[in-house]
């Protein structure tokens, strides 16, 4: 990028680490991450800024921005329902039509085939009422921006928030939420099947996160229970066999935290930032970055911090993907919050490489 105003790089202990592992018997896909972060000054921001928005990126490429949670420099605060995209190396706003989705947070959105597909999320409507969780369903046209309401169909087993949703190959998402204990929900466009699972599954939670690490291995990481507890637990899901496996932790992990952002990096690697964990006066958010690696067996994880210094610490932000060549990744962060203390605006790209 031109913007070069801020850059933070965090070198691992790469020879030790790596030979610690192997001989705990982990066999690591990229012992040589790197991380590198910038901010872009200059780059179009999303306005007003935000946290708890859903950010999804279409079968052409287009990565696109939906509501959020927005504070006014006043601090006065409010749900909204537009679409922002990025291009150009900035934020700009997509003109929407059809029948739209109303304003909404903590929502979530998978591609089944070439169609993103909008699942719940809560509207919290007038301070103090607690607001609505959602159970309906939009679908986009990607190339005009054009949403539909499903007519029929709803979310299974009620309305949610807080969830996830991949998509899979085959033309299918799937949504996994906080009643879903030994089992997930498959989608096609039209209907929901509930596929049974085997295997040490996520207890209760929301406010989780998840990614494909290949065509056949979801990865779900940290969340909060609905009393309040927060973990920093790994599993794996075996879309072949339907199969959990809870990730055995070699070494230091991150604390347990809720919201992070996780992005896949490689199969066996994958990339976490920030959240919110808890601490003695409250709500911490975090700012630190950890690479995921993964054994070839998918049984076990070790960490690698890889920076605690960039980006003002955050939760409820989005990170995704924008560019890729051969060992390397760069990723863009977009919004966030430090609970009841800040909504960022800010653009930071993140850079991870497995080079030396």
């Amino acid at each position: 990028p031109q913007n070069n105003l801020m850059m933070v790089t965090a070198r691992p202990l790469v020879l030790l680490l790596t030979m610690m592992m192997i001989g705990q018997g982990l066999s690591l896909a990229s012992p040589y991450i790197q991380a590198q972060w910038t901010q872009l000054e200059d780059a179009p921001l999303i306005t007003p800024k935000r946290s708890g928005h859903v950010s999804f990126t279409t079968k052409d490429g287009r990565l696109m921005v939906f509501g959020g949670y927005v504070e006014e420099e006043d601090k006065n605060r409010y749900v909204v329902n537009d679409l922002w995209e990025w291009k150009n190396q900035g934020w700009h706003v997509a003109q929407q039509q059809g029948t739209l989705p109303g304003p909404r947070l903590v929502s979530a959105v998978g591609l089944v085939g070439d169609t993103p597909y909008m699942l719940g999320g809560w509207d919290p409507q007038t301070e103090g009422t607690g607001g609505v969780i959602l159970d309906t369903i939009h679908k986009l046209d990607s190339k005009t921006n054009d949403w539909t309401l499903l007519e029929g169909v709803t979310l299974p087993e009620g309305p949610a928030s807080r969830h996830v949703c991949l998509s899979l190959p085959g033309d299918m998402l799937l949504f996994h939420n906080h009643r879903c204990t030994n089992y997930v929900y498959l989608f096609d466009g039209k209907e929901f099947k509930k596929q049974p699972t085997t295997g040490t599954s996520p207890s209760s939670r929301g406010l989780h996160a998840a990614t494909m690490l290949s065509d056949n291995h979801a990865l779900i990481f940290a969340g909060a229970a609905q009393g309040g507890s927060m973990s920093n637990d790994c599993f794996v899901l075996n879309l072949d066999t339907w199969t959990w496996t809870q990730l055995g932790i070699e070494g230091d992990a991150p604390t347990p935290r809720a919201s992070p952002c996780l992005c896949q990096f490689s199969d066996h690697c994958a990339i976490v930032f920030g959240g919110a964990s808890v601490g003695p006066a409250g709500l911490v958010p975090e700012g630190d970055v950890w690479a995921l690696h993964i054994d070839s067996e998918y049984q076990n994880v070790s960490w690698q911090l890889l920076s605690t210094e960039g980006p003002p610490p955050r939760n409820a932000a989005t990170l995704d993907l924008i560019s890729e060549e051969t060992g390397t990744k760069e990723y863009i962060l977009t919004g966030g919050w430090a609970p009841f203390v800040e909504t960022h605006s800010d653009c930071f790209l993140l850079k991870v490489s497995d080079k030396k």
